[in-house]
């Protein structure tokens, strides 16, 4: 699998949107090297390196909560030590992350702790409060929003053919013999090579993979047509309706009937 990023359009997207919002936004590849950068200077940060109270550089604070960010696989939080709200989040296809967006120097809804140098205290609380504020609710919603931008127009997965050719044969045989031996067989290929293959593009075991697919097309099933559930289950790979029902409920929260009745 190979990741290709239009550094262009990555530019592009990450100013204007730091631009529209008015907070530093930073896109980083998956070891942590900056690919592009927009707003990451402000007068409050630079007046504090100038009177030197920040107690260690930008870029540890930075470092930690991606390091976070890249082990819980989820979005990450802090409040950095000049008493700025910074947020990583791990642009993920295919359960593989491809990258990171941090962005930050937020204010909160409190003044910073800087009691040092009084006399510069109300320039500094003054250049805080120039800072924007970003409530919870408007997180979420640029968190939701940046991957489709990024995925629609900056960032490609490429997979080789023949994992492509398997992914097509596992979606259109949803309700064969999926075994590791008969996928082995039919690609002619070793079983570890097989789980290697999973593992680089999907970051998930093969089994695991197809269970995946075989949900996500009984959801697709349970939403657009009247068929029985253990007919869906059939169609689907699994013919032992009672483990269907308990693996549905594992992996979406509730069971297949559930789903079927909740609101889409």
């Amino acid at each position: 699998m190979k990741i290709k990023y239009n550094t262009d359009a990555l530019q592009h997207i990450i100013t204007d949107l730091a631009e529209l919002t008015e907070i530093s936004i930073a896109f980083l590849d998956t070891e942590f090297n900056y690919i592009v950068r927009a707003l990451d200077e402000n007068d409050y940060c630079s007046k504090l390196q100038q009177l030197k109270l920040l107690e260690r550089p930008c870029h540890c604070s930075d470092l930690n909560i991606l390091s976070k960010c890249k082990k819980s696989r989820k979005l990450e939080s802090h409040k950095c030590h000049a008493g700025l709200c910074d947020t990583a989040m791990p642009i993920i296809k295919n359960k593989i992350i491809v990258g990171y967006v941090i962005f930050g120097r937020i204010r909160t809804k409190h003044s910073p702790k800087v009691n040092s140098f009084k006399t510069e205290y109300e320039l500094l609380n003054k250049l805080y409060n120039k800072l924007p504020f970003f409530s919870d609710k408007k997180i979420s919603y640029l968190t939701d929003l940046l991957p489709r931008i990024l995925f629609q127009n900056a960032i490609e997965i490429v997979n080789d053919s023949f994992i492509e050719e398997i992914n097509k044969y596992i979606e259109n045989n949803l309700n064969e013999d999926l075994s590791i031996n008969s996928l082995s067989q039919r690609f002619f290929i070793s079983k570890n090579k097989l789980y290697n293959i999973f593992k680089e593009n999907y970051d998930t075991t093969v089994n695991n993979y197809i269970t995946d697919k075989r949900i996500e097309k009984a959801k697709e099933l349970l939403k657009n047509t009247n068929e029985p559930i253990y007919k869906i289950a059939d169609d689907i790979g699994i013919n032992n309706y009672t483990y269907f029902c308990k693996l549905f409920k594992r992996k979406i929260g509730i069971t297949p009937r559930e789903y079927r009745t909740a609101p889409h």
